[in-house]
């Protein structure tokens, strides 16, 4: 696989935002309302369900999935590189 890296000096990635290449929004929703349709989170109440979430995201970022996706580097065990799901534009970390 190629990757296509942009400048690292001017890229600001928004995971929830927009690719800064082609537009497309890489909101993935609302992490309440996709664990809210699966059948583990079905019977917890709405506010079980909620406190699941803030224990397992935390309540200091937005509680909302992202298209975006990470490349992982084996050798360092972490993502290395960002790229748009759409037109595969990639961003170093």
């Amino acid at each position: 696989m190629t990757l296509n890296l942009a400048p690292v000096e001017n890229v600001l990635l928004d995971h929830h935002g927009k690719c800064p290449n082609c537009g497309t929004n890489w909101d993935g929703g609302s992490i309440f309302d996709v664990l809210r349709e699966q059948d583990w989170c079905k019977e917890k109440s709405a506010a079980e369900l909620q406190a699941h979430i803030d224990d397992c995201y935390g309540t200091d970022r937005p509680q909302r999935f992202s298209r975006i996706v990470g490349i992982s580097c084996y050798e360092r065990d972490r993502v290395i590189v960002w790229q748009c799901p759409d037109c595969n534009k990639s961003w170093p970390r």
